[in-house]
């Protein structure tokens, strides 16, 4: 198909207007694409109330959107006249190309009777973009991580679209090639089969385009058909088969948009102790042992089929399904000052059995106590009067057990040395830590300026030395949740507290520093920034906010980009000093971070890391696509449930009950696995804290929330534990298909 030039557009009103040109309908075997309209269209013209100039050459036309921030929210509106029926439609596509040298943040919108759905994506510049919206997301409201995206739209009436632009600095250039609806007929199940096996039921099926998993039911006598698991890929081994018991199996495959489709024969299977194991051994680190990727005798990173893979030091494709905080220092806390919560276990805290468990391991000032002070734990008091004098050995042999029956084969952040010590499955660590070095006020991000961070970093990363050679060491985080976005409840992201902060602060003169090089006098500035500084010393003065103007807004984001490159350059280079060969990987961001961070990051860290909260990596690990090609780690995801008589954190996490709990976590690890840059997710965490609060927390509960796999009392919760252990079994599965880097953005 040929194309001519972009067509300009004039703009008769101070603010943007749009038109957008569509292709003909396309019909083939997978599905209809229905352009919503044409350049020539009346109704389009009408409702932009420009001037059109096509191109000189024939063929299809491009048009070109610019959103002026003359506001804080430039909206460019096309209405539909009459309304639209979108309601027997997949999802609408909008492909799209910033025409521009940095990235932006723009809003898709779509409009009915007065609400709007918004699909929001800070974009990169200079690459076509399609970004797709599922109907069933604009029928609820929410994206497919769970997040909030406005209203819920009533698709028998859809009214209009609307591009947007959110807070620019600078004209925003967008090329609209495509917005169209597509619509495609739900997707069938072929050359499906069910075979008995050692070690469960092994079904099969082909691969099916638009097919992103397959949702498997399973049916045992007397029993009502049941969803076992959500899986990507073309196989699967029922673990949980019991001996003995046929089953009826049927599965449904599910798209990448969420619609389901046809139900597939039902064929009827149970275990057979004479027939060969179906799911592939592992070598002595979990890693898929049949396929070889060359060992080296370290953790390192790969390609595999399209995707980005962990690679064992024996040279096998590896997927870190983890755990955090799998120790005991979060089940302390707090007795004195509400001694009455405790009654029942006070007069123990003299006896000498139960000391560990009247010792906190963080020390009392962590607890809001002085040395005087009580704080206990009811989890270990549990594994003391379990196990009795050995009960240390005992919980570490245990936790190590159940994390191999569950199929987890990472140890993540913060768990316990002796688990960490016993050298029976890979772990994470951390180093390149700031320790007490000065930090920007407000915020806990370090002064990666001044001369006491690259100290207290280089002085930690030293230690890493002494386990250069473990081979059970994937690698190290340098932080978690850094304060990249500044205090952004007050509006002040991270350069706006620098500037705002006293002139003592090594970041606050880099900043001064850095802005005597943009501009080449006060009265550059001035120009830029609509303000009236007399000269720099004035501006160094300054402990108001930045200004919004354009020029103060790119500058802030030039620094940034410096401020993170600073950060990471020195934490990855002291951590390869010392240990070149381990993994460094990242610092945890929180739900993801800025372009100017991520990017940075990217540059030097071999993958990066985020704490993903929600019903699905998927939203943020997209985004994330346009910045960086590096592999990512979730450091920390959840799923709490009510039945668990806990608090409940306010995530959209929260089920009624273990099974949901369960059924989530499936879910979640389904969608990760089917992203070609995330090599594993970290469950935050092992046990459930106390109700009454961790560290100095009795208040606020902390984290008090049904986020273990196991309760206070060291009680695994069985409903989510074995749909859980069931979808990671088969995680090793995932590396048969071959899995084509995504060209459609979430």
């Amino acid at each position: 198909m040929t194309r001519t030039r972009p067509v300009p557009i004039a703009f008769p009103f101070g603010w943007s207007m749009l038109m957008v040109v569509l292709a003909s309908a396309l019909v083939s075997g997978a599905g209809s694409r229905q352009a919503l309209w044409r350049l020539d269209s009346p109704l389009l013209a009408k409702s932009a109330s420009t001037a059109l100039r096509r191109g000189t050459d024939s063929g299809e036309v491009r048009l070109r959107v610019v959103l002026l921030p003359t506001s804080r929210w430039p909206t460019v509106t096309v209405p539909f006249s009459p309304s639209m029926d979108w309601s027997g439609a997949t999802y609408v596509c909008f492909r799209v190309r910033l025409e521009m040298s940095t990235p932006q943040t723009v809003g898709m919108n779509v409009l009915s009777a007065g609400k709007a759905y918004q699909r929001v994506r800070r974009m990169p510049a200079g690459r076509w973009l399609e970004y797709r919206i599922p109907i069933a997301e604009l029928q609820a409201g929410k994206d497919a991580a769970g997040g909030w995206c406005g209203d819920s739209l009533a698709m028998g009436k859809i009214t209009g679209v609307a591009f947007q632009g959110h807070d620019p600095t600078v004209p925003v250039r967008l090329l609209v090639d495509e917005v169209a609806l597509v619509t495609v007929p739900p997707a069938s199940v072929a050359g499906f089969t069910a075979v008995g096996a050692a070690d469960g039921v092994l079904l099969r099926w082909d691969a099916a385009p638009r097919v992103a998993a397959h949702d498997i039911f399973r049916q045992a006598a007397g029993e009502e058909s049941r969803r076992i698991c959500r899986f990507p890929g073309t196989r699967f081994v029922d673990t949980s088969a019991k001996p003995g018991v046929v089953y009826g199996y049927q599965i449904r495959p599910v798209t990448h948009h969420g619609q389901a489709g046809e139900l597939s024969a039902r064929l009827e299977a149970g275990t057979d102790a004479k027939a060969p194991v179906a799911l592939p051994s592992l070598d002595r680190f979990g890693g898929r042992a049949d396929i070889d990727l060359g060992a080296r005798g370290y953790f390192r990173v790969d390609r595999l089929n399209s995707r980005w893979v962990l690679v064992t030091p024996d040279g096998h494709p590896f997927y870190s399904m983890g755990v955090c905080v799998a120790g005991l220092g979060d089940s302390y806390t707090r007795v004195s000052r509400r001694e009455e919560l405790f009654k029942d276990i006070l007069k123990e805290k003299d006896e000498p059995r139960f000391r560990s468990a009247w010792t906190p391991p963080y020390g009392h000032a962590a607890y809001g106590l002085d040395a005087t002070g009580l704080a206990v734990s009811r989890y270990v008091r549990r594994q003391i009067l379990t196990h009795g004098e050995n009960w240390r050995q005992a919980w570490r042999d245990r936790a190590i057990k159940r994390f191999q029956d569950w199929h987890l084969n990472t140890l993540g952040a913060w768990c316990d040395g002796a688990l960490n010590g016993a050298k029976k499955l890979p772990r994470t660590s951390f180093a390149a830590s700031w320790g007490t070095c000065p930090k920007i006020p407000g915020v806990n991000v370090p002064d990666v300026f001044d001369p006491a961070f690259e100290q207290a970093v280089k002085g930690s990363a030293e230690r890493v030395a002494a386990e250069r050679d473990d081979p059970w060491l994937i690698g190290y985080f340098t932080a978690n949740e850094m304060g990249w976005y500044g205090d952004w409840q007050n509006g002040k992201n991270l350069v706006c507290l620098i500037h705002m902060a006293e002139e003592s602060l090594a970041a606050k003169q880099a900043w001064l520093a850095f802005l005597r090089e943009r501009h080449r006098d006060v009265a550059a500035l001035n120009r830029s920034w609509g303000t009236e500084y007399k000269d720099f010393a004035q501006v160094a003065a300054d402990r108001k906010k930045l200004p919004k103007a354009t020029g103060a807004r790119e500058d802030a984001s030039a620094f940034l980009a410096r401020f993170a490159e600073r950060y990471f350059k020195l934490t990855t280079a002291a951590i390869k000093q010392h240990a070149p060969h381990r993994l460094v990987l990242g610092a945890r961001h929180s739900q993801s971070s800025s372009a100017e961070v991520l990017a940075a990051n990217g540059r030097y860290c071999d993958v990066l890391s985020a704490t993903l909260y929600g019903r699905s990596p998927r939203g943020e690990l997209g985004k994330a696509l346009a910045f960086t090609d590096k592999p990512w780690i979730v450091g920390e995801f959840h799923f709490q449930a009510k039945d668990a008589g806990l608090t409940i954190r306010n995530i959209d996490g929260t089920l009624p009950d273990q099974a949901g709990r369960g059924d989530a976590y499936q879910d979640y690890v389904c969608d990760g696995l089917g992203l070609g840059n995330l090599v594993g997710m970290h469950w935050f965490e092992y046990i459930d804290e106390p109700a009454t609060g961790r560290f100095n927390h009795g208040k606020d509960g902390g984290e008090a929330h049904n986020i273990g796999w196991v309760d206070v009392n060291d009680r695994p919760y069985s409903d989510f534990v074995e749909r859980a252990a069931l979808i990671n079994a088969n995680v090793p599965l995932i590396f048969d298909q071959p899995l084509p880097r995504p060209r459609v953005m979430p």
